[in-house]
């Protein structure tokens, strides 16, 4: 696995890595120990959708935010424990209905990059081909679907 392989390796829940992929966080981790343990938070957090109940996932969560503030106090991911105390109940109201507003940020972060990317042009014409051929997929999909 080469050195650039780093960020598919670390976004992956550990259950899906390969031997390889095992193998070479353990290398790099044993390189950089600080790394492995925001690695693990990460990895909680991924383990916390999975949680069978609000209460499970509320234990979860808040293990999470032990975790980050034990970190050293010049630690950037402090002002996410933070949220994560401030939001727990909205995130975890998740285990009402077990939906996220993650397509809905999705889309918004492909406009906003589109928007970006579009900056100069003078035709809106063109930003708008732009933004239907970034959805067309989900345009054709949502037409095909009976209503």
């Amino acid at each position: 696995m080469h050195a650039f392989a780093i960020k598919p390796a670390m976004r992956k829940p550990a259950f899906k890595l390969t031997q390889k992929e095992k193998d070479y966080l353990d290398k790099i981790f044993n390189q950089y120990p600080e790394l492995r343990v925001r690695w693990n938070i990460y990895q909680k957090l991924a383990r916390f959708y999975g949680s069978k109940t609000k209460d499970e996932g509320r234990i979860k969560l808040r293990e999470i935010q032990y975790d980050i503030r034990r970190l050293d106090k010049l630690s950037y991911l402090r002002p996410f424990a933070n949220t994560l105390k401030n939001l727990e109940e909205d995130i975890l109201n998740y285990f009402d209905s077990r939906t996220t507003n993650a397509f809905t940020e999705g889309v918004h972060t492909k406009i906003k990059m589109l928007k970006r990317t579009s900056y100069g042009f003078k035709n809106p014409e063109i930003y708008i081909r732009k933004m239907m051929l970034a959805f067309l997929p989900f345009a054709v999909i949502s037409f095909l679907l009976p209503h």
